[in-house]
């Protein structure tokens, strides 16, 4: 059970690296986000919620060390509305084929505040009014394969009457829904058009201490009636991804460690009993001139026979498992080699280990006091 559980451990720990390490699209150093949900009774309009967003931008963006300002709906790695689309080209081809994608509403600085890379065209203006979208690389690829998207339009099929929007830029791919899994084609709205009652503010700014003060005293010159959610790092967005695959890590690695030191512990009961057993034979041994190194193949040759079973029936078990682990990790195969090598020598060593100590025991027993015992 130890060596299934280390090599279970192993998987796990560098899925989770993987995981953690997985390109974002975006960065986050730097980068504040707050949370706010606005009153609907008093921001009826799209216009007055963008009226909100860039009064806070008029009075955030001049204080030292910030650098853009900006707001969305649907953050990163937070939380994944999909949404259906149709092309022009495919309406017009016969029957209409939807494509489910997610659907985020900014603001023009949003791009250069999470160094987005913008692809093709242009982001938003301030204010923008037309029916325009930015699309990101993966959604152009599948709405328009091998083709240009700019200037190309989508709609949403369930308005009535329908509205064409055109596309006038392309934005690198962002993991919508978690590290561990791809990112979702995305189509981005201006926020002047589709602003939202529950939006994201993010900063970037080089000064991030006492910055929930300046916050505070921006809200409070746009509308008072505000209440001022919390700043905090977007980089938590990364640990709220991987909380559960952390958690499964971190019981597999405590299981696996118990059981390795439980074998350690067994292993050196059972040679030191066997020593104590065969102390006469030892003896013997020594006096009929057997020297260190058999005395030494002859404890280890006891006490890693049990060992070399459990090592066998754990990958054996790993083996016959691993469809079970599969689901649970990225980018690792549930049968890597150097894992299952690793997990090997990790619960071999616990039974070497005891083995050697217990063999340096073995050879100070005087041959004479033993064989005066009857």
């Amino acid at each position: 059970m130890g060596t299934l559980l280390a090599i279970w451990s192993g998987l796990l720990i560098v899925s989770l690296h993987n995981t953690v390490n997985a390109p974002m699209g975006f960065t986050t150093d730097h980068v504040l986000v707050a949370d706010f949900r606005l009153p609907p009774d008093k921001y009826q309009t799209a216009g007055a919620r963008d009226r909100f967003v860039h009064g806070l931008r008029d009075e955030l963006a001049p204080i030292p060390g910030v650098s853009h300002v900006a707001a969305i709906r649907l953050l990163p790695l937070n939380a994944e509305i999909v949404s259906p689309v149709v092309t022009a080209e495919s309406e017009a081809a016969g029957p209409i084929e939807l494509r489910l994608l997610t659907m985020p509403n900014i603001t023009s600085e949003y791009f250069q505040t999470m160094s987005i890379p913008l692809r093709e065209g242009r982001s938003f203006r301030d204010g923008e009014t037309d029916d325009v979208v930015v699309v990101s690389e993966s959604a152009a690829r599948m709405l328009w394969p091998g083709e240009n998207p700019i200037g190309r339009k989508i709609a949403q099929p369930e308005e009535t009457p329908r509205t064409w929007l055109r596309v006038v830029g392309v934005a690198g791919d962002v993991l919508s829904a978690g590290l561990d899994r791809p990112s979702t084609p995305a189509i981005y709205r201006p926020y002047s058009r589709y602003g939202a009652l529950e939006f994201s503010l993010v900063i970037r700014t080089a000064v991030s201490d006492r910055f929930q003060e300046s916050l505070r005293s921006a809200v409070a010159k746009v509308d008072a009636e505000i209440p001022v959610p919390e700043v905090r790092p977007i980089s938590e967005l990364i640990g709220k991804s991987t909380g559960q695959r952390r958690f499964h890590t971190a019981l597999f690695t405590v299981f696996a460690l118990t059981a390795v030191l439980l074998a350690a512990i067994g292993v050196y009961g059972v040679v030191a009993y066997s020593i104590v057993q065969r102390i006469r034979e030892i003896g013997l041994r020594v006096a009929l001139g057997a020297d260190a190194r058999d005395v030494m193949q002859l404890v280890f040759r006891h006490g890693m026979a049990p060992v070399a079973v459990g090592l066998v029936a754990g990958v054996g078990m790993a083996t016959l498992l691993s469809k079970v682990m599969a689901s649970l990790l990225f980018k690792v195969s549930a049968f890597d080699p150097m894992i299952f090598i690793g997990a090997a020598l990790v619960s071999a060593s616990a039974g070497a280990v005891p083995c050697w100590l217990m063999s340096r025991r073995a050879l100070r027993i005087d041959p004479a006091v033993c064989l005066r015992v009857e």
